[in-house]
């Protein structure tokens, strides 16, 4: 008979991170549909246990978005579930406003490119931090659900693919080259084990889905960057 012992058992930082992701998402859904906001995060902590991460990581997930969007801070989540699992989420969240006090539209490929630069340091440190399978287990549920929405979009709903991003704080060109910059920046990285390199291989099929064999239409909103728009596949 195999071992069916589990790499770990969930124990309280688990449970109580649970119980918080209830708590500050029950009534938090997608933008693009009514779906739950809390499939993406069981999603997400699915997607790292799958990867063999840890419980810290994996109760990280279930908060992951919890500073950003629900009006959290590091503090609450290192009294209430764990400093480890504080400063996961800590490094997974975007700043809501930057330094000139601009809003997130304006600063949308500021805060890009400044996560894309951190994720490149990552790559200069022995340790991987825990935070980037976290990370990349995020943008693999989101791309592949964004894959999902656009293949809907346009071929069942037949609407054309310049509505699709209304929701968004990016249109077509700009979300290519951050998902196209996500791919080289985990792909530049010793993520350590196969089980973690297969969900970066699930990220390059999502954005392959979402971006190869299509015209990219160029982005119309003006995030501050120069030129207006940045350069694909960086």
């Amino acid at each position: 008979m195999s071992d069916t012992t589990p790499d770990w058992v969930a124990g309280p930082e688990f449970r109580k991170a649970m119980e918080m992701a209830i708590e500050k998402h029950a009534d938090h859904a997608r933008k693009t549909d009514r779906e739950p906001y809390l499939g993406h995060l069981l999603a997400v902590a699915s997607n790292v246990i799958e990867a063999g991460g840890t419980e810290t990581q994996a109760a990280a997930a279930l908060l992951h978005d919890s500073i950003e969007d629900r009006d959290c801070t590091v503090h609450e989540i290192a009294t209430r579930v764990s400093p480890a699992v504080a400063a996961i989420v800590g490094h997974c969240s975007e700043p809501p406003f930057d330094e000139d006090g601009e809003n997130r539209q304006q600063t949308w490929w500021k805060r890009k490119q400044n996560y894309l630069s951190e994720l490149a340091r990552f790559g200069d440190t022995r340790i991987l931090d825990p935070s980037v399978l976290v990370a990349l287990a995020d943008k693999v549920n989101n791309c592949e659900k964004t894959a999902r929405d656009l293949h809907r979009h346009i071929h069942v709903n037949r609407l054309p693919i310049t509505t699709f991003w209304a929701d968004f704080n990016a249109g077509d060109s700009c979300q290519e080259a951050w998902y196209r910059g996500l791919v080289a920046g985990f792909t530049s990285l010793d993520l350590g084990t196969d089980r973690a390199r297969a969900l970066l291989r699930r990220l390059e099929t999502a954005v392959s889905e979402l971006f190869d064999g299509r015209e990219v239409v160029q982005c119309t909103v003006n995030h501050g960057h120069q030129p207006r728009h940045p350069e694909r596949f960086q």
